[in-house]
């Protein structure tokens, strides 16, 4: 379907209009997981309020380094939610090349699919979060470390919210 000039789409909206048209049809297939229209979208609900609750605003830099997966496509809508930029960047990427991405881009946050994506020479100005489980630098998160944080985060801040309207 060819949209008028008039009417801009996000690329979140598009997958939206989707979810709301076919939420049950498959979106994405990643070895023997099958992800819904539906399961997509609160994946980046979910990411979405943990990228805003590590202040990730509307043009702020995301810098990715993974292959295809599923995080991969997930981060990408939660970031076009909020307006920030992806930064793709090739997993197998030469550590030059990581680290003058990384120096121009100034990146709020790096995705990485695994520790090896990162090379302790290149110079690293944000937080990290690690895909696999294998973290063991105090700067990085795994995945389910920084969603789980994020959320903490969220819920201390609506506590606070709330006791502030209450006074």
């Amino acid at each position: 379907k060819m949209y008028p000039k008039w009417q801009k789409k996000t690329l979140y909206m598009l997958l939206m209009e989707r979810v709301n048209a076919t939420p049950d049809s498959v979106f994405y297939i990643e070895n023997d997981n099958m992800y819904t229209y539906h399961d997509i979208s609160e994946k980046v609900e979910r990411v979405a309020n943990a990228l805003s609750a590590y202040s990730v605003q509307a043009g702020d830099r995301v810098v990715l380094i993974m292959g295809n997966r599923v995080e991969f496509v997930v981060l990408t809508f939660a970031l076009a939610k909020i307006g920030a930029i992806k930064v793709a960047v090739n997993k197998n990427a030469g550590e030059a090349e990581i680290a003058y991405i990384l120096s121009q881009t100034e990146s709020r946050i790096l995705f990485a699919e695994t520790a090896e994506c990162l090379s302790e020479s290149v110079k690293i100005d944000c937080q990290v979060i690690v895909l696999d489980e294998d973290t063991d630098s105090q700067t990085e998160f795994n995945w389910c470390e920084w969603i789980q944080s994020s959320e903490e985060m969220q819920s201390k801040q609506m506590t606070t919210n709330a006791d502030a309207v209450s006074d």
